[in-house]
């Protein structure tokens, strides 16, 4: 495992002077370019992992642990995938829902929330729920329900996924269609930067999201 010092700093100081309970910015570098959002309140770093193909960020409550969350924040990155032309948003959520519908026991609740652009990069959205899964899968127990929102964006060279998940009762997904907007809210602005941009630098190149042309 190899995670650059850099990659801690950022994550550490990006929002320098910030007090306990506040909101602070993330600036996670991962290969070409980089995730910049906003930590939720009371939230820490849980996780941090690179290899020559991929790049993980995970956080959680301050209260919670990787090992046993209730509410977790995943940045994903995957090299080079974005340079394949027929590879889109939508092709990236279609296999993310693939694999866990494979992990499911209950039927799984999947639905496309909307492509926009990301800073002018290709982005799509997905809500996915599962009642209980059928064994251990992606942070979840067995028996166990969880619902995620996941946002594809394709950026330059490489694909990030960004995806918020809760545990949740059977039937009783906390995020919803109607309600998914309140979490986005609490990772938002949510911006696709450029290298050694720093957070006021990558505020300033923010464009206007705006539903993408199908």
């Amino acid at each position: 495992m190899r995670i650059p010092l850099a990659f801690l700093l950022l994550l550490l100081l990006a929002t320098p002077g910030v007090q306990a309970g506040e909101p602070r910015m993330a600036v996670i570098p991962m290969f070409t370019q980089q995730i910049v959002l906003r930590q939720p309140p009371d939230w820490e770093v849980a996780y941090l992992y690179e290899d020559s193909t991929t790049s993980l960020a995970k956080f959680v409550p301050t209260d919670q642990s990787l090992f046993d969350w209730q509410e977790i924040l995943s940045v994903d990155a995957y090299k080079g995938i974005a340079t394949q032309s027929t590879y889109g948003p939508d092709t990236m959520l279609k296999a993310i829902q693939g694999e866990y519908a494979s992990h499911c026991a209950s039927p799984l609740m999947a639905v496309q929330l909307g492509a926009e652009y990301i800073n002018g990069y290709d982005s799509d959205t997905m809500l996915l729920s599962c009642p209980a899964l059928a064994e251990d899968f992606d942070g979840g127990m067995a028996d166990e329900g969880t619902t995620g929102l996941y946002i594809a964006v394709k950026g330059r060279q490489d694909f990030y996924v960004i995806h918020y998940s809760t545990r949740s009762s059977h039937g009783n997904p906390p995020i919803t269609p109607q309600n998914y907007r309140d979490y986005l809210a609490l990772i938002q602005p949510l911006l696709l930067c450029e290298p050694g941009d720093d957070v006021t630098a990558c505020l300033a190149h923010q464009r206007p999201s705006r539903p993408q042309a199908k």
